[in-house]
């Protein structure tokens, strides 16, 4: 039952940008009120902003648009705002536009375009970007496969501060692709992407633990960046901490937790492999019959 530490390789999210405004200004208003959670004014407050010409105020826009968020979901309309603050300067917006075109949501599927928006994001301040950017080039989409490149536009989206690119470039580290083997530099970068937020960070840097690599053994330290994980919405975390349930590896064993834990992993929106390896594994700990 192996448990591989595995490269985010899906599509970007897109997060909500932080801007530099001041108090009365209406997207530092509109950020005020989606935390505490009325969207229908923040809409308000980041259109009055964008017909302004203020870009953040266009792009939070869209975000809502792309989301559903105080208005009605219109993937179109995100679309036209990505765009407007794409070319008002707005990197955040060419990133969202970029995916938009990765999934063809809103607009025609264009992936020789996204590369471009991810490029221009990239060339701006946009983390995100510069991920997207790396994917392209690890998976050779578009653009002519490069892992080298990836992992200088991983390393630039980690400097950015976005802890997809930081966990990317442990797994180039970890698997020796485009720069030179090394377990405990995987390690550095996957604590970075963890502690930024993403939990593939914290599964892959249990996985380090769990087997040694660039760490001293210690499956008692695995099993609690397995369940960081898995409480933070990341499937494989589930996975690979209901084995240590299963199997009793820094944890004390436990095949109602290890079948918690798996049965939690499908709720997670698994890939389809993953969702198999799940659905044995909740097999393999239930009572025969049950």
């Amino acid at each position: 039952m192996r448990r591989l530490a595995i490269i985010l390789v899906a599509l970007l999210a897109m997060p909500v940008a932080v801007h530099a405004q001041s108090s009365d200004n209406p997207v530092t208003r509109g950020l005020a009120a989606e935390d505490r959670g009325d969207y229908a004014a923040a809409a308000q407050l980041y259109r009055q902003a964008c017909d302004k010409g203020d870009m953040a105020g266009c792009y939070d826009l869209g975000l809502l648009y792309d989301n559903g968020k105080g208005v009605e979901q219109d993937k179109v309309r995100a679309a036209g705002l990505y765009q407007q603050a794409c070319d008002g300067g707005d990197s955040s917006g060419c990133n969202n536009l970029a995916v938009l075109y990765d999934n063809g949501d809103g607009v025609q599927k264009d992936v020789e375009k996204a590369v471009a928006l991810y490029r221009k994001g990239c060339d701006g301040d946009s983390g995100n970007a510069c991920t997207g950017l790396g994917i392209a080039y690890e998976t050779g989409k578009v653009v002519t496969k490069d892992e080298a490149k990836a992992a200088k536009l991983y390393d630039q989206a980690c400097d950015k501060g976005d802890s997809w690119g930081c966990t990317n470039l442990g797994f180039l580290y970890a698997e020796g692709r485009g720069v030179a083997e090394d377990f405990a530099a995987a390690g550095r970068y996957y604590g970075k992407g963890c502690e930024d937020g993403d939990m593939l960070g914290c599964t892959n840097l249990g996985y380090l633990h769990e087997n040694g690599q660039g760490f001293p053994k210690d499956t008692v330290k695995a099993a609690l960046l397995y369940r960081q994980g898995c409480d933070g919405g990341e499937p494989l975390g589930c996975k690979n901490l209901g084995i240590m349930y299963e199997n009793g590896s820094g944890v004390t064993k436990s095949l109602a937790k290890a079948k918690a834990a798996f049965e939690k992993g499908l709720t997670l929106n698994p890939s389809e492999s993953l969702q198999s390896d799940l659905q044995d594994g909740i097999s393999r700990v239930s009572p025969a019959g049950k």
